[in-house]
């Protein structure tokens, strides 16, 4: 009896700690109504907290695309986005995370724990107990023999704003994380895709 009770005792303080290092929310865009919801991680040791929208950006700025250009995709991909059009679309107050910011959040969580549970082909989706809800949006590619949509349910790549050297196109360009249903999760750069964004709120 007393080792269940010191079990149930731990699952709550476990429990109580989580909800203390994540906040759910939500944070209407005023521009056109849509409603994100959020997630604030909280730095105990460092008295800080940074609030992450939970789902892929849906704002319309010119040329952003649907994939597959389905309208009816928005609601559960967001939207693919060149990187100037991602510059244009973060709300005011909200930003394009950095490449150690994004950082911060892999040494913070698995990358299972960052995935959205649905979406993801082969059954390789996470448990998204981070609340970040990675979602495999798949990306738009603008070149070469590569043009067109690709890996709907396989992957998804986010925008940064730190520019990486490229060995292969021999060009500095845009980086941005990559999470794949399977394999390593990590950065790369390409100024010809057009892929998913998520805003950081401003501290």
């Amino acid at each position: 009896m007393k080792t269940k009770l010191l079990f149930i005792a731990i699952c709550m303080i476990t429990a109580s700690g989580m909800s203390q290092a994540q906040k759910k929310g939500t944070f209407t865009d005023p521009r056109d109504g849509q409603v994100y919801k959020t997630i604030t991680i909280v730095d105990d040791l460092k008295g800080t907290s940074v609030t992450w929208m939970s789902q892929n950006l849906n704002y319309q700025v010119n040329g952003a695309r649907p994939y597959f250009d389905d309208e009816a995709s928005r609601k559960d991909l967001g939207l693919l986005y060149t990187f100037e059009q991602a510059k244009q679309a973060c709300p005011t107050g909200w930003h394009i995370p950095s490449k150690a910011e994004f950082e911060s959040l892999l040494k913070k969580y698995t990358i299972e724990s960052l995935k959205s549970i649905d979406g993801w082909s082969n059954n390789s989706g996470g448990t998204n107990s981070s609340g970040f809800n990675a979602y495999p949006a798949g990306y738009y590619c603008g070149f070469g023999g590569l043009l067109g949509y690709d890996y709907l349910g396989s992957i998804v790549k986010y925008w940064t704003t730190t520019y990486k050297y490229d060995d292969i196109y021999k060009e500095t360009a845009p980086s941005y994380l990559y999470i794949p249903a399977t394999g390593d999760t990590g950065f790369d750069s390409g100024g010809n895709y057009s892929v998913s964004l998520r805003c950081l709120k401003n501290n």
